[in-house]
This record gives C-alpha cells, sequence and structure tokens, in this order.
C-alpha cells in the first residue's frame, strides 16, 4: 500500500487517531436521537472498523493489536456512556418522574429496557429512559435528570453522578492505547509484512 505509514511516529499516530475517531462517532451516536442500543451499536461498529483499518494500515504483533483493542474499547465504550451524562451534569434539569410504559428492544440479546416517563404535572419527558435491565414497573417513581435543550435522553440521578468515575476508566483506556501503540512499533520487526496472508490481513500470522 503507497501511503501505508512508514516511521514509528507515524504508525504510532495512526492507530490511535483511528481509535481517537472511533471514540468520537460513539459519543456523537449519543446526541442522535437513536432508538434502543442503536448509540452502542455504533461504537462497536466504529470499534471494529478502527481495528480491521488499523491493522493493514500498520503490521503490529498479536499482543500490541489485541491489547490495543482491549484498551481502546474501554476508551470507546466508557466515553460514549459517560459523554450523555456529563451534559446532563452540566445543563440538566432534576424532575420526579412516574413511569408510564416500556418497551423491549432488541431479540434475543442485547436487549435494552426503554422507558416513557411524565413529570409531576402528567406531561411527558422528552426522549426515553434507557436500561440494559428491568428496572422499573408502571407507575414507579423515580428521580431523574432531564436536558433542557433535549440534546440527550434522560438518565437517573445515579447514573448522572457515574458520569465521573466513567471518565477516569476512559482517560486510563485512552492511556493504553496511546502506550501500547508506541510499544508496538519497538519490535525489531515491527511494521514489516507477516510471512503468509493476502495483502498483511492475516491477525494473527505475525
Amino acid at each position: 500500500m503507497a501511503h501505508r505509514p512508514r516511521t514509528a511516529v507515524t504508525k504510532s499516530a495512526t492507530i490511535l487517531a483511528l481509535y481517537l475517531g472511533a471514540a468520537v462517532a460513539a459519543a456523537a451516536a449519543s446526541f442522535a436521537g437513536l432508538p434502543g442500543a442503536g448509540p452502542t451499536l455504533v461504537g462497536v461498529v466504529s470499534l471494529v472498523a478502527a481495528f480491521v483499518v488499523g491493522q493493514q494500515l500498520v503490521w503490529y504483533p498479536r499482543w500490541a493489536q489485541m491489547g490495543g483493542l482491549v484498551a481502546a474499547a474501554t476508551l470507546v465504550i466508557c466515553g460514549s456512556l459517560a459523554v450523555g451524562s456529563s451534559v446532563l451534569s452540566w445543563r440538566g434539569e432534576r424532575v420526579e418522574a412516574v413511569v408510564t410504559d416500556v418497551s423491549v428492544v432488541g431479540s434475543p440479546h442485547p436487549r435494552a429496557y426503554l422507558y416513557v416517563l411524565t413529570n409531576a404535572q402528567g406531561r411527558r419527558i422528552p426522549g426515553r429512559l434507557r436500561e440494559d435491565l428491568p428496572e422499573f414497573d408502571l407507575g414507579d417513581k423515580l428521580s431523574v435528570v432531564v436536558d433542557r435543550g433535549n440534546w440527550v435522553a434522560p438518565e437517573t440521578t445515579d447514573e448522572v453522578a457515574a458520569a465521573r468515575p466513567l471518565w477516569t476508566a476512559a482517560a486510563i483506556g485512552l492511556a493504553l492505547t496511546a502506550v501500547i501503540s508506541v510499544l508496538g512499533t519497538w519490535r525489531p520487526r515491527a511494521g514489516q509484512p507477516p510471512s503468509s496472508g493476502p495483502g498483511g490481513i492475516w491477525i494473527f500470522n505475525r
């Protein structure tokens, strides 16, 4: 490939940029109003795409590929979960809500439970509360944080409070991704094509 990165710096930068792009795509999906597990699916697809493109551009050893994928998954997943909570923490309003409807999407797995909520005046709260487990029943009362601009879906107060540890985990994932992308170029034969495999795409033949 004519434009494959050649130096250690460009190889590391390429891998890191691909995974950062996946993280940005996953975070942006939180604002797209996708139904059910849509944002999670966008994150997974973006992560896999970054991995596939990266392993064809940069021939890393197996441990660097797998380690980078795991670290980047932490970055992408935790970052996408934290961004909505951070918006609510910044500009949200706490509301006492009542569950008026629930639907289940995804079959058989992964499932997501979507709750329609109303406020104390009986008005529907924009968006739907999404949970991975059946947390509530019809008529249950709960405290949620609602975005005034309807950028993101409502979340429970506990979920909003969990944004900080999620960002911490995402930062750790970012740091590990960066470290592995650098260490992967230190191997004597790092970046050289595999001994076999069409076009250098066989991941485990390094």
